[in-house]
C-alpha cells in the first residue's frame, strides 16, 4: 500500500515516547501516546472495497476504529 513513510513516522514516534517515559520517570513525569491503527475517514474510504476488507480482516474487530473512539482516549 505504499506506507513506509507512515509506518517510519509512527516508529519514530513510539521510540520517542518510550525515550521521554524513561527519562521523565525519576522526576514523575508519566509520558504517554496514541498510536492508533486504520480509522474510518475521508482517507480509508478512498481505499478498494477488497483493501478495505483485507484490512479489516486483519483487525480483530474487524472493523475501523473512528475519530471519536481515539478523542475518549485522550480525554481519558
Amino acid at each position: 500500500m505504499g506506507q513506509a513513510n507512515y509506518a517510519a513516522s509512527k516508529a519514530g514516534l513510539i521510540g520517542l515516547t518510550k525515550s521521554l517515559a524513561k527519562e521523565g520517570a525519576s522526576r514523575g513525569i508519566r509520558v504517554n501516546a496514541i498510536a492508533p491503527g486504520m480509522i474510518d475517514s475521508d482517507m480509508t474510504s478512498q481505499l478498494s472495497e477488497k483493501v478495505q476488507a483485507n484490512i479489516k480482516d486483519a483487525i480483530p474487530l474487524k472493523r475501523l476504529g473512528n475519530a471519536d473512539e481515539i478523542a475518549q482516549t485522550a480525554q481519558f
